[in-house]
């Protein structure tokens, strides 16, 4: 998909921060960016913020997934 001009939402907004969405625990520990938000070439012109919100992984008894958003201009061109 990539190779077909959609972008990484996230990765296009924050291209140098280091931004995980899952903490694996279980497994091998650690953290990675298993989520991610594709825009498809006709909107990639309307995307205004993306990012992870990683704060949740504070609550008591966090999922092992921090939720990722995006914010389209939908009235723009």
């Amino acid at each position: 998909m990539l190779g077909n001009g959609w972008i990484d939402a996230v990765r296009r907004i924050h291209p140098q921060k280091g931004i995980y969405t899952y903490w694996n625990f279980s497994y091998r520990g650690g953290y990675d960016r298993m989520d991610h938000l594709l825009v498809s070439p006709s909107l990639s012109n309307r995307l205004r913020d993306a990012g992870v919100d990683a704060d949740l992984r504070g609550w008591e008894k966090p999922s092992d997934h921090a939720l990722a958003w995006i914010e389209l201009d939908l009235c723009g061109k």
